[in-house]
């Protein structure tokens, strides 16, 4: 027998996995709202100063150049199946080592095609873990 999974049933589960994350999980739409955050995104919020909410949407304290957030959530929306750039950015912190984002497109599966298509922000905290060398190169 196949067990049909409802889209609470696999929300909960994915809601689950990605609580073990040890890896700042934020899910935004196009104008920055934060629809989901993992647990590793709320302890970050509590901590940290280089993100921070404003209301509902998920905004950074620094300016880091020519590049912000919404730029790169914009840019990966724009062209969501351009898998070649990779969409870095790197937020300066008081007296401590830059808080590195990376944003992916979400688009929703066909069968929830009625969701708007949306952001994945993954915030890396070097200092409480390594990541891959390419990205810190960026």
């Amino acid at each position: 027998m196949q067990l049909a999974l409802t889209s609470y049933a696999v929300a909960t589960y994915l809601d689950a996995a990605l609580n073990h994350l040890d890896i700042a999980v934020f899910l935004v739409d196009a104008e920055l709202r934060l629809l989901h955050a993992n647990a590793a995104a709320g302890a970050l919020l509590e901590r940290d100063t280089a993100l921070r909410l404003h209301g509902d949407k998920l905004l950074q304290d620094a300016v880091c150049g020519d590049k912000s957030l919404a730029q790169l959530v914009a840019a990966v929306l724009a062209s969501p199946h351009d898998t070649a750039h990779l969409h870095a950015l790197s937020l300066p912190r008081r007296n401590r080592q830059p808080l590195l984002l990376t944003v992916v497109p979400f688009l929703p599966p066909a069968a929830l095609a009625a969701l708007p298509a949306g952001a994945i922000v993954m915030a890396g905290d070097p200092e409480a873990h390594r990541l891959p060398r390419q990205l810190l190169m960026q």
